[in-house]
């Protein structure tokens, strides 16, 4: 599927004029933290994530995409850092974040000194800013939203508005980003 999903987007001219540029990534390894948690070892998720990280790797090739290994990375990562990358094995923390990024950024566009170090801060506060917002549009928190208790307009009647009004949020502090 990965073979047939390369082939028929290499085909595609989504700008109009030339085909897009791909760059696969692999899963991340599980970390270990069954000493502190009820979570397995990752032994057998490890193992998993291998080969299909090596058929990952195969099928780009054969398709001449870009292809990151951030399993094999991600293993060295656990045995070095003091604390845990991942919540549960494999949802990764703040921590986790961080030493992923610069690591996709330099594997997909090449090491290249920060030319913003300055408005790393701002920026982070603008995703996460954006993050909310969308989270919020894909996953409406309460109920009230859904099916209303205010005065009027009642949820229903108004609940095709507030989402459309998110998703114009969402995609206005997306540009600001950009």
């Amino acid at each position: 599927e990965l073979d047939a999903f390369l082939k028929h987007t290499k085909a595609q001219q989504y700008n109009g004029q030339s085909a897009p540029q791909i760059a696969l990534v692999s899963p991340i390894a599980f970390e270990d933290l069954s000493s502190e948690f009820d979570v397995p070892n990752g032994e057998q998720e490890n193992k998993n994530l291998a080969l299909y990280t090596e058929a990952m790797r195969e099928v780009a090739a054969a398709n001449k995409v870009l292809f990151v290994d951030a399993f094999d990375a991600s293993k060295k990562w656990y045995g070095t850092e003091k604390e845990n990358l991942t919540q549960d094995g494999f949802q990764l923390t703040d921590n986790g974040y961080k030493a992923l990024a610069p690591f996709l950024a330099d594997h997909i566009f090449g090491k290249a000194p920060v030319k913003a170090e300055s408005k790393r801060e701002a920026t982070l506060a603008a995703v996460n800013e954006k993050n909310w917002v969308w989270h919020n549009y894909y996953k409406i928190p309460n109920g009230v939203h859904v099916y209303g208790r205010r005065y009027k307009p009642y949820g229903p009647q108004n609940y095709p508005d507030e989402l459309k009004k998110a998703a114009e949020m969402t995609q206005v502090r997306d540009q600001a980003i950009w």
